[in-house]
């Protein structure tokens, strides 16, 4: 699977759980994926998180929740705002 969707799965699932909306979110949930790969510079992981959060916010919480039931759907909403996945 794609990074963005892994990312965002991660990320509508910490809100399903009741998170908050908001970049610091973000980067709690690259924290937990860093775990789980090689990369844990946290700088790097910073300025990743801060680049998602702008991309989530202009798709907005709605649109990204109402995405996340139908993984074509959710590429699709992607898309439009990160580019070709």
């Amino acid at each position: 699977m794609n990074p963005v969707v892994n990312s965002a799965k991660v990320f509508i699932k910490a809100l399903n759980d009741g998170a908050e909306f908001s970049e610091e979110t973000v980067l709690e949930c690259f924290r937990k994926e860093a775990k789980y790969s090689s990369s844990n510079d946290i700088e790097s992981m910073k300025k990743w998180a801060a680049y998602y959060w702008m991309k989530y916010q202009s798709i907005g919480k709605e649109e990204l929740l109402n995405a996340s039931n139908d993984d074509e759907l959710l590429v699709g909403t992607l898309y439009k705002k990160f580019g070709k996945l």
